[in-house]
């Protein structure tokens, strides 16, 4: 039950806030995370190891630690708030949307792009409105679900 409460609270401070515009933990872990990879990682597999420890013990310890506290819960949604995305999600396949529906397919191209790994620059209409809807489903479970079913981390549900 604990989990759920604080899934719900991290999709509130989404729904109120959005997205962190400056200063995203996401974006500034990837970035941390492509330092340790030209710097430590060096195509060697005990270095890539040593990386992603290095990388996440903090974190997982940090979360560990929270169940501890008497305002744990709050902090476990306080950090859980800007990996859901779930405002992201919609304001990024809106504006492909918009494109698509102004018949602007190098704009719909380009924000697809933000939202999906592939090369979009060879999508068509159809193309870039699959890989849209794609990407919210995915991305949205990963992100909604896929957090609300990790028990494992808050001590069970």
């Amino acid at each position: 039950m604990t989990t759920a409460l604080i899934v719900f609270a991290a999709l509130v401070l989404d729904a109120c806030l959005g997205e962190p515009r400056r200063f995203h933990p996401l974006v500034g872990f990837g970035r941390l995370a492509q330092v340790f990879e030209r710097r430590i990682y060096i195509d060697s597999r005990a270095r890539g190891v040593a990386a992603v420890l290095l990388l996440l013990a903090p974190f997982t310890l940090c979360a560990m630690l929270t169940q501890w506290l008497p305002w744990g819960a709050a902090l476990d949604a306080l950090l859980l708030y800007p990996a859901i995305g779930w405002n992201s999600l919609g304001e990024h396949a809106g504006r492909v949307r918009n494109a698509l529906a102004a018949d602007d397919l190098p704009a719909a191209r380009q924000r697809v792009g933000f939202m999906v790994s592939r090369d979009t620059t060879v999508l068509d209409h159809e193309g870039a409105a699959k890989a849209t809807v794609e990407s919210v489903l995915e991305n949205g479970n990963d992100a909604i679900f896929g957090e609300a079913g990790n028990d494992s981390l808050y001590g069970g549900g």
